[in-house]
């Protein structure tokens, strides 16, 4: 399966825009289609946020696994345009890394897998905790991010 060719041993795979093309499997589509859609439900979003097609050369979707099952995923923009306030109340344009999306499925939640998922994206992009940029989230993500 796509799974064994790209998990380590931790059960993390990391699917970038290169392995989107290298991987392009109706398996792959399938799982990151699903799991989009999984993620829409879950926030109440109108579109899905990651699909096989939407994949750019600066997103990074982080997988969860055990064994062949998905437990869950984030997906980050490297270099996300962004704004910042200054101290004299003007704005500076920045470019962040951003979780995008993040989605752990319902039965695996509060078993701490999505501070692991998050834990490991801070150490794999090499990013201080205070620096990973959220993007739009919800009452109960920020629930969760007060609780790692």
């Amino acid at each position: 399966t796509v799974f064994e060719r790209l998990r380590d041993s931790r059960g993390y795979i990391v699917i970038d825009q290169g392995t989107v093309h290298k991987y392009t499997t109706d398996e792959l589509e399938d799982i990151l289609d699903g799991l989009g859609e999984l993620s829409r439900k879950a926030r109440g979003l109108p579109h899905q946020i990651t699909s096989s097609v939407k994949f750019t050369k600066d997103q990074v979707l982080y997988l969860k696994t055990m064994g062949n099952n998905v437990i869950g995923f984030a997906k980050i923009y490297r270099n996300k345009k962004s704004f910042k306030m200054d101290e004299f109340g003007g704005y500076q344009e920045i470019k962040i890394t951003a979780l995008i999306d993040f989605y752990i499925h319902p039965t695996f939640e509060l078993q701490g897998y999505g501070k692991s998922l998050l834990d490991h994206i801070i150490d794999v992009e090499n990013l201080p905790k205070n620096q990973l940029g959220i993007y739009k989230p919800t009452k109960i993500f920020i629930k969760f991010l007060s609780k790692c």
